[in-house]
């Protein structure tokens, strides 16, 4: 099947001093570091019973075998990475293309701006990449091979990657970018091609389940904090001042949530998972000319998915109900909304002025490099 890619044969990561243990090293990787068949993980932690481990959702665990199902030598690779930045992923190309490198494929095809980029213009689109050219990427932030939205068309891809004899391909993406890999797959199998496709989950909101952190989203929490400091800064030096900071988290308020837990002085977190009342007695608008009345100023934490968690509330405060180029939900900017509500609401209804200082670090924040702790998460999972 597959001319030969597929059939058990011994690991390129094998060495000559094999029987040698953990402590002892060996050729290439100690033979302690290999993982048996059938290992799993467990997809919780704390159980009650035996019983309960074994009848639990289990996950085949990765990392190194002594046998593996493809021949290195047959493999050809590419790389694309589609949606929006997200820290670390350079260093995800990285620990990819070193991997492949350890495994003896020497094959491997970064593939410029999405999915587009598989079938156009393919001399500028299609580069190689080799352990020299990506053994510093992980020291910027973005991701050298650039992303877009969009630009899914399954034949084309599939024309060109057989094309090119490719028959590993490791797309980097968010949801869209993964239905798109799902589409993929059937129209592969629906002409029989041979291909291996590696979907590598790719999400700043931390939105996916089972798993505690999603790469990328500690470094985010982690400027977010520092734009939320430089907020507070800027409310707390004006006359009634309200300061209002919007982050990333369109179904999720993890990077919101985590932001403010770290900050400890925001007032309000307003994220798409709790439901709030916008206007009324019991509203946040009331709320925040209560607190700046109390204490001088307020600090509020908005995710840009929040109006998900809004309650009561006759009409939208946004209105855009358009999809971008993933197919994802576009929404209008509630920051921009509720710069312009929260001293309106506070003029008519309570005659104070609130003066309202309004940051939105979204690129800010997803364009910097990944701090240490993701840095090694993106390394482990490549």
């Amino acid at each position: 099947m597959g001319g030969g890619l597929f059939g058990f044969k011994d690991s390129p990561l094998l060495g000559a001093n094999i029987d040698k243990e953990m402590m002892g090293g060996s050729g290439f990787i100690a033979r302690d570091s290999f993982l048996k068949t059938g290992s799993f993980v467990p997809h919780q932690t704390a159980y009650s019973s035996f019983d309960e481990v074994l009848e639990n959702i289990r996950f085949m665990r990765a990392g190194p075998f002594e046998k593996i199902f493809i021949d290195p030598s047959r493999v050809k690779a590419a790389i694309v990475t589609c949606g929006g930045l997200c820290p670390g992923l350079n260093t995800v190309i990285r620990g990819l293309v070193m991997t492949l490198n350890n495994y003896k494929i020497n094959t491997v095809y970064g593939i410029r701006w999405g999915y587009k980029g598989f079938y156009t213009d393919k001399e500028k689109n299609w580069t190689a990449l080799t352990p020299e050219v990506v053994k510093n990427i992980h020291k910027q932030g973005g991701t050298i091979l650039g992303s877009s939205r969009g630009g899914f068309e399954a034949e084309k891809i599939l024309d060109s990657l057989k094309e090119s004899e490719i028959n590993m391909v490791f797309v980097i993406g968010g949801d869209g970018t993964h239905r798109g890999i799902d589409a993929l797959i059937k129209a592969a199998i629906e002409r029989g091609q041979v291909i291996q496709i590696i979907g590598v989950p790719k999400t700043i909101d931390n939105d996916i389940p089972l798993i505690d952190n999603s790469f990328g989203y500690n470094t985010s929490v982690e400027v977010a904090a520092r734009m939320v400091e430089r907020c507070q800064a800027q409310a707390t030096s004006v006359k009634n001042g309200v300061g209002l900071i919007k982050v990333m988290g369109r179904y999720s308020g993890f990077i919101a949530m985590g932001a403010s837990l770290t900050n400890n002085e925001v007032d309000f977190c307003l994220i798409p998972e709790l439901p709030f009342e916008i206007l009324g007695e019991n509203g946040v608008m009331t709320n925040i000319v209560k607190r700046v009345q109390k204490q001088g100023s307020c600090l509020v934490v908005v995710a840009e998915g929040a109006e998900e968690g809004m309650i009561n509330q006759a009409e939208s405060i946004t209105a855009n109900k358009a999809v971008d180029g993933s197919g994802n939900q576009a929404f209008d900017d509630i920051g921009e909304a509720l710069e312009k509500l929260i001293p309106m609401y506070g003029k008519q209804y309570h005659q104070i002025d609130l003066n309202v200082v309004y940051i939105d670090p979204t690129y800010a924040i997803r364009s910097v490099r990944s701090n240490a702790t993701d840095t090694l998460l993106c390394t482990k999972l490549a």
